[in-house]
């Protein structure tokens, strides 16, 4: 019966320590904040989407400055470990009733639609700013 329950103890430590070194399944995440500008002035009330190649995406909204912090859910801060396409773009509303967009994109269709921008999350804190220009 002892030699059992000390077997058990040991499954449980290995198990422990395994989740420590790899994650229990969960992902890793890092902190990503910047800032957007265009031709060099900042961009504010602006969305930035980072889409992993899982299909997951972090979402942001610039403030005032253009300055943005990523956030993958309402609790988890930052975007997963990994390789993400960038996609900058004007959050706009639908207009009452007519389904158009109530706000004109400002950000270039080269950031957004057409957009080839990438970034390469690791773990911990990191800044990522885009310096976007309106010139093809």
């Amino acid at each position: 019966m002892m030699r059992r329950s000390k077997v058990s103890i040991l499954r449980w430590v290995v198990l422990l320590g395994m989740c420590t070194l790899f994650g229990c399944g969960g992902a890793q995440f890092g902190q990503v904040s910047g800032q957007v500008t265009l031709d060099g002035k900042p961009l504010p009330d602006i969305a930035v989407r980072f889409e992993d190649e899982g299909g997951s995406a972090a979402i942001a909204r610039t403030d005032k400055s253009g300055h943005y912090e990523m956030r993958y859910t309402v609790d988890q801060i930052g975007a997963p470990v990994g390789n993400h396409k960038v996609t900058i773009f004007t959050p706009a509303p639908l207009s009452e009733g007519t389904g158009e967009r109530a706000k004109a994109e400002i950000v270039p269709a080269k950031y957004n639609t057409k957009s080839a921008l990438t970034q390469e999350i690791k773990s911990g804190k990191q800044t990522c700013n885009f310096e976007l220009t309106s010139k093809p």
